[in-house]
C-alpha cells in the first residue's frame, strides 16, 4: 500500500494564543494509507509547513470534539510547542509547498501520495 500525505493550510485567521485551530474529517483521520499529516502555515507559497506522522495525530485527537457532519475538532496544532490538541507530537519543519494530485474535501485539505 503506498502511504499517502494529508494536508491542511493555514489562512491566517486561524491563527490563535495556542497555534492554529483546525479540524479533520473522521474518514481521513482513521485511513490508515495516510501517514503523514502535513500542516502548512499560511496558504502562500514559500511559508513553513510541519510535519505529523498520522500515528501521533490519532491518539492525540482521541479526546478531541466529533461532529455530527463527520469532522474531528476543532482542535489546535502548534508548532512553537510541537502540539497537536495539546499533546506533544513528533513535528518535522519543512519549508517547500507539497505537490498536491487529489483533493479529498475542500480547498484547504489535500492528500499527496
Amino acid at each position: 500500500m503506498k502511504s499517502q500525505t494529508w494536508t491542511r493550510y493555514f489562512p491566517g485567521t486561524w491563527e490563535n494564543s495556542r497555534g492554529y485551530r483546525t479540524d479533520i474529517s473522521y474518514r481521513t483521520l482513521t485511513d490508515h494509507s495516510i501517514s503523514h499529516a502535513h500542516f502548512i502555515a499560511r496558504d502562500e507559497p514559500g511559508q513553513p509547513g510541519y510535519l505529523v506522522p498520522m500515528d501521533a495525530m490519532r491518539p492525540a485527537l482521541l479526546e478531541a470534539p466529533r461532529r455530527s457532519n463527520g469532522m474531528v475538532g476543532p482542535f489546535n496544532v502548534d508548532p512553537v510547542r510541537r502540539t497537536v490538541n495539546g499533546r506533544r507530537v513528533p513535528m518535522e519543519s519543512t519549508n517547500s509547498e507539497p505537490h498536491i494530485q487529489r483533493v479529498v474535501s475542500s480547498p484547504q485539505t489535500a492528500v499527496r501520495a
